[in-house]
């Protein structure tokens, strides 16, 4: 996997990490505000997945709102890409065949 996919429209990045175990990590998503709600971070994310998919590599997360986006809005985001919560707040997505 690469460790950063973008969307050039809007400057979304995802940020993305190798664990030792071969898991990666999602370090960041982020998206100017200014351009934000333009679906960046939902292209960024679908490069993302795909790619993970296609390794089948596992992605994790742990949620960290900042500025405007609340948690709730963050763990919908992730949900729609196919990341599971856990009861640690670990959002895992397994890869799809």
């Amino acid at each position: 996997m690469r460790a950063a996919y973008w969307d050039d429209a809007t400057s979304a990045v995802v940020d993305v990490s190798e664990l030792p175990d071969g898991r990666h990590f999602v370090n960041r998503v982020f998206t100017p505000p200014s351009n934000r709600r333009r679906g960046g971070a939902t292209a960024a994310m679908r490069a993302t997945v795909e790619d993970a998919d296609a390794e089948s590599t596992t992605l994790q997360l742990y949620i960290n709102p900042y500025g405007d986006m609340g948690y709730d809005d963050l763990a919908s985001f992730y949900e729609s890409n196919g990341f599971v919560s856990d009861d640690r707040g670990v959002f895992t997505r397994e890869p799809s065949p």
